[in-house]
């Protein structure tokens, strides 16, 4: 089971906030979902194999509210590639990431280039 925290945009009453439970928990693999009105964030617990954030995301639009998302721009220096393909492999590992919107790596420089959302990733999460 993975836990996930997802800000809600767009939401005016608790009836809203009702709304978006009763969307997301209807969702297969969803075990529990719960709005909390005051901070406008979802709290689900899900099965990943079944179903992920982004299918998440798109049921909560799909009711008529957005997602907020709090994305970062990083650049990360990686040691220890010794040819393309590593600086490849590095890319590939990092893109597949959840909350991980870009990745690219120049072998030349040895720097990564992230983008992702914070909501769902940490810097930390990111170190190798």
């Amino acid at each position: 089971m993975k836990v996930e925290k997802v800000k809600i945009s767009g939401m005016t009453c608790t009836a809203c906030a009702s709304r978006v439970e009763r969307v997301i928990n209807k969702l297969e693999g969803v075990d529990k979902a719960n709005v909390n009105f005051a901070t406008e964030t979802l709290s689900v617990q899900y099965d990943n194999d079944k179903v992920n954030s982004s299918d998440i995301e798109k049921a909560i639009e799909k009711a008529g509210y957005g997602v907020e998302k709090n994305t970062k721009n990083y650049s990360f220096k990686v040691e220890g590639m010794t040819c393309s393909a590593c600086a490849n492999r590095v890319e590939r590992v990092t893109k597949k990431a959840d909350g991980v919107v870009n990745s690219s790596v120049n072998f030349a420089t040895e720097k990564l280039n992230i983008t992702f959302d914070e909501n769902k990733i940490s810097v930390n999460d990111l170190k190798i």
